[in-house]
């Protein structure tokens, strides 16, 4: 395996299941203590590698955007109320443009990947359908709204599953048949969708059902076997679902559960959003050209949630309206890139993949509508390795030329900019981490709530 993509695999394989054995920290908690050294740890390894690799990563379009959106964001955190926190998230989020650049340097961009996505998923689904059969079979059952093994929120996971379910699709259609990963892809795939169907993961099955209409849309027939597998996952999955959890606690005399303490205590789940939402909408009013600052809806305690359950209001309403235009003119800019580049791509394989990564971009777009999947630490690292996946499968498609050349000094200058940034983020948040407990206590203290608000740490409000 490359050495950038080592710390990359390990998060992917070992997060969240390590909150099993590191307690008393929770599995958001140390999510996002692990995503800051695997930020340091990409960055540090891409100042590390050779010059010319590092000079070709982008096309010519995205560096006057890019430049436009590092400008807004850097003028957003200045003005921000709490700039620590400001820079935070934006440290954040280049530590994961430092993931996704490490996985674009791959130039394997269908087995390795593949494998990794299958044994990850594989893992997880397979450690979680463990326990639950083990809590059947002893007679006692488990709510399935507690079964989900190193994260905070269930709801947390299938911000993964976005991501993750497609992806294990893709691994199972292109992968050899004979191979152990393809295998583990259609566990994965197969397994994923049951426990997405156990908790009713409306955000993420709308994401992945809208994205194959519109891949299906765009690529017709050269779509076919992929989308095919897609329904044959599904089918599986819901053979796995009704085994699993209609079957087996009926087998066992033990009534099968489902808490809806999660959203008893709150708001209707629509009528959240809708508050949240307005909450967000208000704030664009308040600074539209800069908005209230990175990480500031946290700011602002409210009864529901640390973020607005969508992606675009919180751009807008954090780093303001301009900031959000930028970045949706980059994202069309690099799907349409993508898109191009499918289209002239042989079929076969090699295009199975990159329809498959358009179809995982595409859900993870549309579930940013209706949750905080680009907030949650482990789905914030899967959509990194996504993107990257997706950027490293373009530039393999596409001639050298036409990237953008960077001189030496400039190349420099970023990549030494981005490695103080997760230095200093570690340093800001490392007193924290060590005493996390009594921090997430006095944080409590000021802002009292019933139930934590991960944003940052578990308990989010600053």
């Amino acid at each position: 395996m490359p050495i950038l993509l080592v710390p990359v695999a390990a998060y992917l394989l070992l997060i969240p299941q390590l909150a099993v054995t590191l307690q008393p920290i929770g599995g958001h908690d140390l999510a996002r203590a692990a995503q800051m050294l695997l930020g340091l740890a990409c960055v540090l390894g891409l100042t590390r590698q050779p010059r010319e690799a590092a000079l070709r990563l982008c096309g010519h379009a995205f560096v006057v955007p890019g430049a436009a959106l590092t400008l807004l964001a850097v003028a957003s955190v200045w003005h921000a109320a709490v700039p620590t926190m400001a820079a935070r998230e934006l440290a954040l989020f280049v530590g994961l443009a430092g993931v996704a650049a490490s996985v674009a340097r791959q130039a394997d961009v269908r087995d390795l990947p593949c494998t990794l996505v299958a044994a990850a998923s594989a893992l997880y689904v397979a450690l979680v359908l463990l326990v639950y059969t083990l809590s059947f079979m002893g007679g006692q059952g488990i709510d399935r709204s507690e079964l989900f093994i190193g994260y905070d929120n269930y709801r947390f996971y299938n911000h993964v599953q976005t991501v993750a379910l497609p992806l294990c699709v893709l691994a199972a259609t292109v992968l050899p048949n004979s191979g152990l990963a393809r295998r583990l892809a259609w566990i994965a795939s197969a397994g994923g969708l049951a426990l997405l169907l156990a908790v009713a993961g409306r955000a993420t099955l709308l994401g992945i059902a809208l994205a194959a209409l519109l891949t299906a849309t765009l690529y017709g027939r050269a779509a076919a076997r992929l989308l095919l597998n897609l329904l044959r996952a599904l089918l599986l999955g819901l053979i796995l679902f009704v085994s699993f959890f209609v079957l087996l606690p009926w087998l066992a005399g033990v009534p099968p559960t489902f808490s809806e303490a999660y959203y008893g205590s709150r708001l209707g789940s629509v009528d959240a959003r809708l508050y949240l939402w307005q909450l967000a909408l208000a704030q664009i009013g308040e600074a539209p050209w800069l908005g209230v600052g990175p990480m500031h809806y946290a700011h602002f305690p409210n009864p529901e949630a640390a973020h607005p359950h969508n992606v675009y209001l919180q751009v807008a309403a954090e780093w303001g309206v301009p900031a959000l235009l930028v970045l949706l003119s980059l994202a069309a800019m690099a799907l349409t890139q993508l898109h191009r580049a499918i289209r002239r791509s042989q079929e076969g394989p090699t295009r199975d993949v990159g329809m498959g990564l358009m179809l995982t971009s595409l859900a993870v777009a549309v579930d940013g509508l209706f949750s905080g999947n680009f907030v949650m630490p482990v789905s914030q690292v899967w959509i990194a390795f996504a993107f990257g996946w997706a950027w490293a499968w373009w530039r393999a498609q596409t001639a050298s030329t036409t990237l953008a050349q960077v001189g030496p000094w400039p190349s420099r200058a970023l990549l030494g900019a981005m490695l103080l940034s997760q230095v200093w983020l570690l340093w800001s948040a490392w007193p924290e981490l060590l005493a996390l407990q009594e921090h997430l206590r006095q944080a409590r203290e000021r802002v009292p709530n019933g139930w934590t608000n991960p944003r940052f740490w578990s308990h989010g409000w600053f």
